[in-house]
């Protein structure tokens, strides 16, 4: 910080970018804490980096109380923030609120099928970290059979699943 420049949420999403995109995981979400306690105003890719960061850590539950963090404090959200709660709920085994989410995400944004798609993938991908290859195999199918959507992505996820059972 230069002696009369304060930083700005700008400034704060290059710095959260420049972390992430190194996979300096931890360094971001310390970065994030600092935002937060300040109450900067930053992009919702901010946001989303940090929900990320604590999946790329293994703090699947973590993730989940980002989320819900934003969510309770009304800061706008975007497909990509919904995705990554998906994921991880269903990464931290909380299939039933992962399914009520997913289905809820799902029916927000049924007129675009690739965002359907993502967020049937967050679903799988966080099966497949637990190897919960019944919920992914169910997932798949779902997918396909109400939306019409087979995705190769969806489908190696799912097979991951299947592998780490």
């Amino acid at each position: 910080q230069a002696d009369d420049v304060r930083p700005n949420g700008q400034t704060y999403a290059s710095v959260m970018t420049a972390l992430t995109g190194g996979g300096l995981w931890r360094s971001a979400l310390d970065a994030y804490n600092s935002i937060l306690d300040q109450r900067i105003p930053v992009p919702t890719a901010v946001h989303n980096m940090a929900i990320s960061s604590h999946l790329r850590l293994g703090e699947w539950l973590q993730g989940v109380k980002a989320y819900m963090r934003l969510r309770n404090n009304r800061i706008p959200m975007d497909i990509t923030t919904h995705c990554l709660a998906i994921q991880a709920y269903f990464s931290a085994s909380q299939v039933e609120h992962g399914t009520r989410f997913l289905n809820q995400v799902v029916e927000q944004y049924k007129a675009d099928a690739e965002a359907v798609a993502r967020a049937y993938l967050s679903a799988v991908k966080g099966c497949e970290r637990n190897g919960l290859w019944s919920e992914a195999v169910k997932l798949v199918s779902e997918c396909q059979r109400k939306y019409g959507i087979t995705s190769i992505a969806i489908c190696n996820s799912a097979i991951g699943a299947c592998t780490r059972a």
